[in-house]
């Protein structure tokens, strides 16, 4: 569906962009691939919220400070995107390995953190930027560990045009297989 949504803004599809400009579904985590099914398994002890951290990273996941967002990519055909990332310190890695992840981003001066069910911008935010959600864990691509907690990165969401001058907001939403969940944003004013 993403790759879909790329092509249609600008993308390159499954070609390659041009000489040493690659495809950046060849750069996503999971190729553009979007799986949506958690498997949910009961008797969780822990019903703790996640504590989750949203980021930036192509390569790598760098936490986002207040105030700041994410790196902004410009595609040769006029279309951008950034590289997600996020970070779950509390995850229950004995019991699961995979976490459903909803990633969006949001414009309107009382855009907040907020419910983002089925493309439905959270009250306040008055222009939707991109939205993506996925399922990220599998035998071929496991959650990436990094001391304890996971962290993703490289996770491709495609954008419409920013308003400039508007408070932005980036946010993720993570739920694992006990049901239990976490979000966080980041806001800051477009340039």
């Amino acid at each position: 569906m993403l790759l879909a949504v790329f092509a249609s803004q600008g993308g390159c599809g499954v070609a390659s962009c041009g000489p040493g400009v690659p495809d950046p579904c060849e750069q996503d985590r999971l190729g553009c691939e979007d799986p949506t099914e958690l498997q949910h398994i009961d008797g969780c002890p822990d019903t703790s919220p996640l504590s989750v951290t949203v980021g930036d990273g192509e390569n790598g996941f760098v936490a986002l400070a207040p105030g700041t967002g994410p790196t902004m990519h410009y595609g040769f055909q006029g279309g951008q995107h950034y590289f997600l990332g996020f970070r779950v310190a509390n995850a229950s890695l004995d019991l699961y390995d995979q976490l459903k992840v909803t990633l969006w981003v949001g414009q309107g001066e009382a855009c907040g953190l907020g419910a983002h069910p089925t493309g439905v911008l959270p009250e306040g935010c008055e222009h939707d930027l991109g939205y993506r959600e996925l399922v990220i864990g599998s035998a071929e691509q496991p959650l990436n560990v990094v001391d304890g907690a996971v962290e993703e990165s490289g996770l491709l969401l495609v954008v419409d045009y920013p308003w400039s001058g508007m408070s932005t907001v980036v946010a993720v939403e993570v739920e694992d297989p006990c049901g239990r969940t976490g979000a966080t944003s980041v806001s800051w004013t477009q340039p």
